[in-house]
């Protein structure tokens, strides 16, 4: 317990990133590191990506879904699930509808697909962070989804709009967000309407502008 609070006294996000494509881990620890996170060690297996989540308790963990060995990378996010409390996104170069139908059992907080874009990542990690603290504050045994934070004269966002928002403020076009969130771009522009209407905002800069004033990103 020593070791773990030591390791968080700089305030840095401990990332755990599972990927057995070596170039791949390598290329995006550095992005990582470049972000300000701290990287643990590289898992490049189910097995050992279950073992560096009940050793170093990550923050976040990066899965890669096709993993080679016995534990693929969806069945080790289930067994995580059973280990920590921990959000989890998934990074996939496969979109067919019967993996993405198992690893959805799982309750991914969010997807990247190969190849990963650095601000999409950062945007989707700092996104999952977020709606993770959200729930662990709301009422125990509560359904209810993450409460939306409170705008100006009283209006609230919804969660999905939170979303959106953030990964605007992280640069992030509307065909980005929508991958990162898997819905349609149109969905995307409908959102980002209805924040310009209710904030009575009138640009994405004003948006950003907001979501710094309440805390949502850091420069």
């Amino acid at each position: 317990m020593r070791r773990h609070a030591a390791a968080r006294a700089d305030g840095r996000v401990r990332v755990l990133l599972v990927e057995d494509e070596l170039v791949i881990a390598e290329s995006l620890k550095r992005a990582l590191t470049a972000q300000g996170y701290a990287v643990q060690p590289v898992a490049v297996s189910g097995e050992a990506a279950l073992c560096a989540v009940a050793d170093s308790m990550p923050d976040v963990v990066l899965m890669d879904i096709m993993l080679k060995g016995d534990v693929d990378g969806i069945e080790a996010a289930d067994r995580i699930r059973g280990i920590r409390d921990v959000p989890l996104i998934y990074i996939t170069a496969y979109g067919d509808d019967e993996t993405l139908g198992r690893a959805k059992l799982t309750r991914p907080d969010g997807y990247l697909l190969k190849p990963v874009k650095e601000r999409e990542m950062k945007a989707v990690i700092e996104t999952a962070l977020y709606r993770h603290r959200c729930e662990r504050v709301s009422p125990a045994g509560s359904n209810a989804a993450p409460a939306p934070l409170p705008s100006q004269g009283g209006v609230r966002l919804t969660p999905r709009e939170l979303d959106v928002l953030r990964m605007i403020a992280g640069g992030l076009t509307s065909k980005e967000i929508a991958a990162a969130l898997r819905i349609g771009v149109r969905t995307v522009e409908t959102h980002r309407e209805n924040m310009f209407t209710k904030l009575q905002l009138h640009s994405s800069a004003e948006l950003v502008r907001y979501a710094l004033r309440h805390g949502l990103i850091e420069l």
